[in-house]
């Protein structure tokens, strides 16, 4: 069954045993199809894999949608490959292909909803997740999300950001992750205010929040260390590495400088004990 993921692309992976989909799914692709198969392929061969389909019994606005996903059994040698006494690199890969079911087209207009707002650490990082939901049975491109934190009290805009080419996949949700770009992150009141651009219609949303001290310690990066301070770190080091590469250069030129002068002082010197010894020469005649 096709969902949507928080980089707010289309996902045909298949799923944990407690995953939920969205309420709003009332007709899942799975349950149109027979179960899995498990074949082999030997090198060269092709195979066809036929599956039983089974329509709805009653016709349905707008589509389903979900893919047959061919994916490589995992073996103890592809789940534990670093036991082994030479390390080896094992590939493992999924094939995807689309399917798209509609028994009508009738148009059909997007209904998006903001579900609720939670706080976690999203690759590592201190995030406001906002679920959204895709209640239409309808694929939704070209997604422009836009958001903006304010400070409850003081109204002051804390931060803003807009991201575009998302993609929802009909009767679905996902949590959009908004990272916060703050040095520190503020127990306190705030208020989101967030957009949704899509199929020419805009949906906006305003939704208070709070963030306790729970919280922010839940929000702290694993390392211990922020994120941003990782990237000042990395701009020290590439600062130090230029500032080396520069006094490098410096201390060339002045060897260089050094060189130069010492080639001329020689040719100086060499030139006087020449004219001296013309001049011995000259005296010597006379």
């Amino acid at each position: 069954n096709a969902t949507t993921n928080s980089s707010g692309l289309i996902d045909y992976s298949i799923k944990k045993e407690d995953y939920t989909y969205d309420e709003t799914l009332k007709i899942p692709f799975t349950s149109l199809v027979s179960n899995p198969q498990t074949i082999e392929v030997k090198p060269g061969e092709t195979k066809k894999v036929l599956f039983d389909f089974q329509a709805p019994e009653e016709k349905f606005n707008g589509i389903i949608l979900g893919g047959f996903l061919a994916d490589v059994e995992e073996t103890e040698d592809t789940k534990n490959p670093n036991n082994q006494e030479n390390v080896e690199f094992v590939n493992n890969f999924q094939i995807v292909k689309a399917a798209v079911i509609r028994s009508s087209t009738d148009e059909v207009k997007p209904i998006i909803e903001m579900s609720g707002i939670s706080t976690e650490l999203y690759d590592n990082q201190a995030a406001i997740m906002v679920n959204l939901q895709n209640k239409a049975p309808l694929l939704l491109g070209n997604i422009e999300i836009s958001t903006q934190i304010r400070d409850k009290k003081t109204q002051e805009i804390i931060q803003s950001e807009t991201v575009k080419d998302h993609k929802l996949a009909p009767n679905s949700n996902f949590d959009f992750p908004i990272i916060w770009k703050n040095d520190t992150l503020n127990v306190g009141d705030y208020i989101l205010d967030l957009s949704v651009k899509t199929n020419g219609e805009k949906f906006e949303f305003t939704k208070d929040f709070t963030i306790t001290k729970e919280d922010k310690k839940k929000m702290l990066p694993k390392s211990g260390t922020q994120p941003k301070e990782k990237s000042n770190i990395n701009i020290i080091i590439v600062a130090s590495a230029l500032g080396g590469l520069v006094v490098l250069g410096l201390i060339g030129l002045v060897v260089a400088q050094q060189r130069k002068n010492k080639r001329l002082a020689q040719q100086l010197k060499e030139n006087a004990t020449q004219k001296v010894r013309k001049r011995k020469r000259k005296s010597q005649h006379r």
